[in-house]
């Protein structure tokens, strides 16, 4: 009897280990369905593409909100989160430290990024504590992205993480997943675009 119970208790473990290691980010899995997620709130889009703001079974604390982007055919294909507001962040000191957190984070788990740190020629908000509204302009780019080996026990196929202004003195996070079968949503999107034409 203990053999049967022993057997069983270490089956349970693989079968859970196997599906920790296929979850997506903070546990969405690619193609999964709205019927399978815990939805807050649906968001106007074109279709055949549809999005939902999400509770997510593995959330991170440097975030807020979550979205998921998704076609009835494909299932979910995309994962976003938004961080919370970093407010009177005028140096980008908070966003800045919140943002090599995780790029140290998600470079241990995917590799080495390719990273954008710049100001656009001509900016305005140039000035050190002119961050916050650099970013709000669209005058800064603060952004790492990978691209993500394609590899079985993987359903990632490139990252974007990015500092971004919510006003000219607050700040925040995002950090979006594209999943691998993201290009399939893309071709279903254009097929739509191009019927009206």
């Amino acid at each position: 009897m203990r053999k049967v119970i022993l057997a069983a208790a270490t089956a349970t473990s693989v079968l859970l280990a196997a599906t920790a290691a296929f979850a997506g980010p903070f546990g969405i899995k690619m193609g999964a369905q709205v019927k399978d997620l815990k939805v807050v709130e649906k968001h106007d889009m074109s279709a055949p593409w549809e999005a939902y703001s999400i509770s997510v079974p593995q959330p991170n604390s440097e975030f807020e909100s979550y979205m998921i982007v998704l076609t009835p055919q494909t299932g979910v294909c995309k994962v976003l989160a938004i961080g919370k507001t970093y407010e009177d962040d005028r140096y980008g000191t908070s966003v800045r430290s919140a943002y090599d957190k995780l790029k140290s984070a998600l470079s241990q788990k995917y590799g080495q990024p390719k990273d954008y740190d710049f100001l656009s020629s001509g900016a305005l908000w140039k000035d050190s504590e002119d961050f916050a509204a650099s970013l709000d302009k669209n005058e800064r780019t603060l952004a790492s992205f990978w691209s993500v080996p394609l590899d079985a026990s993987n359903e990632i196929a490139d990252i974007q993480l990015s500092a971004e202004g919510a006003s000219l003195s607050d700040t925040y996070i995002s950090l979006s997943y594209e999943l691998r079968n993201f290009d399939q949503c893309v071709k279903l999107k254009d097929s739509t675009d191009n019927n009206g034409l």
